[in-house]
């Protein structure tokens, strides 16, 4: 357990190579005097610091050759914590092309994602030259005007994410762009951007 009260788990490093990669990074920590007192508290003394630093790379290799006493410590709720934080940025990076590709406004596209109107314009040329040419999209009839609020209020009942909702919305209705959806359900006029 650390200092923090995470709990690690120590894993053996049983590859040489693995190994050596390991012991170069804490010769390169002895040497730039970072985290020098992290290696004292694991019990390195600064004799025993000054003894690897010296090691020629034969030295260093025969050194990790034999059991060496170099392991990791794995924290698996930080990498689950990691992993997970990994995902979403994935998932939002596809629901941005998702939505850059199927016709999102700028205006949308800064109000649901953290950028700014120029960066928006300029997804949609790349990503979406079609759409970003501009023209004005499709505006929908009464009735389907009608059916995009029921479906779009049916959503804001299941789902938080407003971005999700747009998307599986335009899944519903993938005849219009999502700039047209956008207009009936944020009550907006429909224009090229």
């Amino acid at each position: 357990m650390d200092s923090a009260g995470n709990r690690h788990k120590v894993v053996t490093l049983s590859d040489p190579a693995t190994r050596m990669f390991a012991l170069t990074r804490i010769i390169a920590v002895i040497e730039e005097q970072d985290g020098l007192n992290g290696l004292i508290e694991a019990g390195i003394t600064p004799e025993m610091a000054e003894r690897l630093r010296a090691m020629s790379m034969g030295d260093a290799y025969r050194f990790v050759l034999g059991h060496c006493g170099l392991a990791i410590a794995v924290d698996a709720g930080e990498m689950g914590a990691q992993i997970t934080r990994l995902e979403r940025q994935k998932g939002d990076r596809e629901l941005l092309e998702y939505m850059v590709r199927n016709g999102a406004s700028p205006r949308l596209l800064t109000q649901l994602f953290s950028m700014g109107p120029d960066h928006a314009r300029r997804l949609r040329k790349m990503l979406a030259p079609h759409i970003a040419a501009g023209g004005r999209p499709r505006v929908p009839d009464e009735d389907e005007r009608d059916q995009i609020l029921a479906t779009w209020k049916e959503l804001c009942g299941e789902l938080d994410c407003v971005r999700t909702r747009f998307r599986r919305l335009h899944e519903r209705f993938n005849g219009l762009l999502i700039c047209s959806l956008e207009g009936v359900v944020l009550h907006r006029p429909v224009v090229a951007a």
